[in-house]
């Protein structure tokens, strides 16, 4: 991103930044409703033929960076039972989907 980019983002309030997020988001997911079932099948078949081409040395140190990536990623701390987890797993299992929830 460029200087100029990078300075006009700062100055936006974190209401105009929340709807361009916003924005993005949907504009993705209009995007991925249009897309052909052929068309989504020849992109997994081509990500598949390019892992499976790729050398070990390569795909290890892929491995690496993801599993260092996701042992970073913030925590929350359920109220219910204690366990601190990962946002997607909180957000399916805890709050206010807690099993120990009364």
């Amino acid at each position: 991103m460029s200087e100029t980019k990078k300075q006009q983002w700062k100055e936006l309030s974190d209401k105009e930044k929340s709807l361009r997020i916003e924005n993005a988001r949907q504009g993705l997911i209009n995007y991925h409703k249009n897309v052909s079932q052929d068309k989504k099948e020849a992109k997994a078949k081509k990500t598949k033929e390019t892992w499976d081409n790729m050398c070990e040395e390569k795909k290890k140190s892929i491995k690496e960076k993801q599993s260092i990536i996701a042992k970073n990623r913030k925590k929350k701390k359920c109220v219910y039972c204690g366990i601190e987890v990962d946002p997607g797993n909180f957000a399916r299992h805890h709050g206010e989907k807690c099993k120990k929830r009364v």
